[in-house]
């Protein structure tokens, strides 16, 4: 992951910091990788940012090799191609929740990050990392042969079982996946508190 970590880092320097967060970096390689091109009035709309940090962003993809502008607009390189097949082996698409949460937000998005369910201890320090990014409300969840489990609290299958079906019905989740939801005050916050919680898990302390 070592090499993933380098590549998704914000910081390059010791000049000012940098105007966005790792988890809309990733954002923008979804986005990019998800079309064979797409415009930058069409990136700032999906990732909800200004025009100078979308801008940025960009340009630190094409500075690192990751992606390329023509007129048809912008493109991931073959070694962006590679960042981004990677990556959606080990998170799956953002989604809207569209089931009622235990928490009051306006919004709610969720996320699964694939077969890593062991790294999760009590699901604390990545509920904390949401947070840090704007998040309201964060459950970690871990799927595993019995169940929807709350890490070292409960088994949601047993405890509440018509939650953790409306879970496995929405996240379709395989055993040894980590499901991520949360919620926040507006869309922005809600997405990319979920991607912090999932790059949490995948490269650790950064």
């Amino acid at each position: 992951m070592e090499a993933l970590r380098k590549i998704l880092s914000v910081k390059e320097g010791k000049g000012p910091s940098p105007t966005f967060t790792e988890p809309q970096l990733v954002y923008l390689i979804f986005l990019i990788g998800s079309e064979p091109y797409i415009g930058r009035k069409r990136l700032k709309e999906l990732l909800q940012l200004g025009e100078g940090s979308v801008r940025t962003m960009v340009s630190r993809l094409m500075k690192r090799g990751l992606a390329v502008s023509t007129r048809g607009g912008v493109a991931l390189t073959e070694k962006g191609e590679e960042v981004y097949e990677r990556l959606k082996k080990l998170i799956s698409p953002l989604r809207k929740i569209s089931f009622k949460m235990p928490w009051e937000a306006p919004a709610n998005y969720g996320l699964v990050v694939k077969g890593l369910a062991e790294r999760i201890s009590t699901g604390l320090e990545e509920r904390d990392e949401a947070v840090r990014h704007g998040a309201s409300a964060a459950m970690v969840l871990t799927f595993l042969s019995d169940g929807v489990h709350m890490p070292r609290i409960s088994n949601l299958s047993v405890e509440r079982p018509e939650f953790a079906e409306q879970v496995k019905s929405f996240f379709k989740p395989e055993v040894g996946d980590v499901i991520i939801i949360t919620g926040a005050e507006d869309e922005p916050r809600a997405m990319y508190s979920a991607l912090a919680a999932a790059l949490k898990i995948l490269l650790g302390k950064r």
